[in-house]
């Protein structure tokens, strides 16, 4: 069995979970799941045991235990760190179209502003030919 195929795997099924499970994640939530410290004590006092090849049957099913553990907050880590860029790159992107569609609406003002200047003026225009036009008809 391809590892990296099934972590792959693993991934895209963990990933819209943890989306829902964490819609308000942050890089601060992510960097604060850690084991505590008796915990770290604890698996740092086993690893030293098992490198020596001294842990009992239960210590080898804690030791075990505290791995799978340790895979699995590092896998819950990762797919987080992951919503969190990609939260940051959405974000950027909705400010920049918000920018880019206030930019638009202020040119389209400006446009709408300088039709109804040239409008007006082409009307005056047409006002002043057309009483021009009235003083020269003989009535």
């Amino acid at each position: 069995m391809n590892p990296i195929v099934e972590s792959t795997a693993f991934d895209r099924a963990v990933a819209p979970a943890l989306k829902q499970a964490f819609p308000f994640v942050n890089s601060g939530i992510v960097a604060e799941l850690a084991a505590d410290g008796k915990i770290a004590s604890r698996i740092e006092e086993l690893a030293m045991k098992s490198t020596e090849g001294e842990l009992t049957e239960q210590e080898t099913a804690e030791y075990h235990g505290y791995v799978r553990a340790n895979k699995f907050i590092a896998t819950l880590k990762r797919q987080l760190q992951r919503i969190v860029k990609t939260s940051a790159k959405q974000q950027r992107c909705q400010e920049s179209l918000i920018g880019e569609q206030q930019r638009c609406q202020g040119e389209q003002q400006r446009c709408q502003e300088s039709l109804i200047d040239r409008l007006g003026l082409d009307t005056m225009r047409l006002c002043l030919d057309l009483n021009v036009l009235m003083k020269r008809m003989v009535f």
